[in-house]
């Protein structure tokens, strides 16, 4: 009982660090349960959207043995950074039948990450990298790799502690190109969080951005 509690403990989370959201968009998570996203629009000191997840903690993902006892919280929810006009130039232009559109692609490849552990009995975690994004619309963007909400909140509230002890571990995508994605499968995801790091790249959603491991040749030229 105490776990389908909670989105509820995440819904008050969100609301003590991020306000009211500006919308809701409720339907089913695939499994028989529900999964809400809401919206957050952007403040003075928060200049971005916030579209988190909400139902996705209400059931334990099947984390493996040795994940778990590493640390990997069994409980996750998904966090997406959107860019302050992401909507519009209003707040007006935010609503649940804005993420039908077909440059709301990121919104709808977040939903589809939320669905997942349910729908394949599996696990997400920070690293993982999922490949498959919304095509033709995707930006040039070949998946996502999962990294913690760094710029939304602080380090201590990247995993969000319940009453019930069970820790909340907020993932935020951060949309890789093909080249990027390959780099990670031959270097893994230190090499490319260091490399996305120092390039500054966040997970702050960019439509359009340099490749971090593209070939500088053009420099010389």
């Amino acid at each position: 009982m105490a776990e389908k509690l909670l989105p509820t403990e995440v819904a008050a989370f969100y609301a003590r660090k991020l306000g009211q959201p500006a919308f809701i968009a409720s339907e089913s998570d695939g499994a028989g349960g529900q999964l809400d996203l809401h919206g957050f629009p952007p403040t003075r000191g928060r200049p971005f959207w916030v579209v988190g997840s909400l139902g996705m903690s209400g059931r334990a993902m099947n984390v493996p043995p040795q994940a778990w006892r590493a640390g990997t919280p069994l409980h996750a929810e998904m966090l997406l950074l959107l860019p302050k006009r992401f909507f519009g130039r209003h707040r007006q232009g935010a609503s649940a039948a804005a993420l039908d559109r077909p440059e709301a692609w990121p919104v709808r490849f977040t939903r589809m990450l939320a669905r997942m552990p349910r729908l394949l009995d599996g696990w997400l975690a920070v690293g993982h990298v999922i490949p498959g994004a919304d095509a033709p619309h995707a930006d040039g963007y070949s998946g996502a790799v999962l990294l913690p909400p760094i710029g939304a909140f602080d380090p201590e509230d990247h995993v969000v502690q319940t009453a019930s002890g069970r820790g909340v571990q907020l993932l935020s995508p951060t949309f890789l190109y093909l080249d990027e994605m390959e780099y990670q499968t031959r270097h893994g995801y230190q090499a490319l969080a260091s490399l996305l790091h120092d390039r500054g790249v966040t997970s702050l959603f960019q439509p359009q951005r340099r490749s971090v491991v593209a070939n500088p040749w053009w420099r010389f030229w």
